[in-house]
């Protein structure tokens, strides 16, 4: 991986990417189709980053989809969105993936940082987040918190927010 990290917008071409890491990521049951997370990226292609793991491969060290939703629910896992929802009052981060040979290198940190410049340059005053495979320790350090469990993730999975 190169020495600066700098966090590019998401774009189609990137799917093999995306599926790749959120395979090494997640579960086989919070693994989401590609069309489903290529539908986020042309939702709200100003909240969806990748972070290259080096210039000439076009590898990602990691990704993130958010998009504008209600603050008060998640849109679950697998859905493909089609247009931005009426009473979008937050941000959603929908999903973060950071290859594993990767980690410990602040990758997850920068687009999360990236998130929330993009989260107040466009108004938005909330940003929520459903923590999956215990990773609401993680999230609360990331200044999210933990507000109910969340139906249709895994067991342990969290409704959260950040008020920026």
């Amino acid at each position: 991986m190169t020495s600066t990290i700098a966090p590019r917008p998401l774009r189609p071409a990137d799917a093999p990417e995306l599926d790749r890491l959120q395979c090494l990521a997640y579960g086989e049951g919070l693994q989401e189709p590609t069309d489903a997370l290529l539908s986020k990226i042309a939702l709200a292609p100003e909240f969806c980053f990748g972070v290259p793991a080096d210039e000439d491969t076009g590898r990602l060290a990691g990704y993130l989809l958010a998009h504008p939703w209600p603050s008060q629910e998640s849109p679950g896992l697998g859905r493909i969105l089609t247009e931005r929802h009426h009473d979008a009052d937050a941000l959603h981060l929908h999903d973060v993936a950071v290859d594993p040979a990767c980690s410990g290198r602040g990758v997850a940190s920068t687009l999360i940082a990236s998130l929330v410049d993009a989260a107040t340059t466009h108004g938005f005053e909330v940003i929520t987040l459903v923590a999956v495979q215990d990773a609401a320790p993680f999230w609360e350090k990331q200044g999210f918190r933990p507000l109910r469990p969340a139906e249709g993730y895994d067991e342990d999975a969290v409704f959260m927010e950040r008020r920026l």
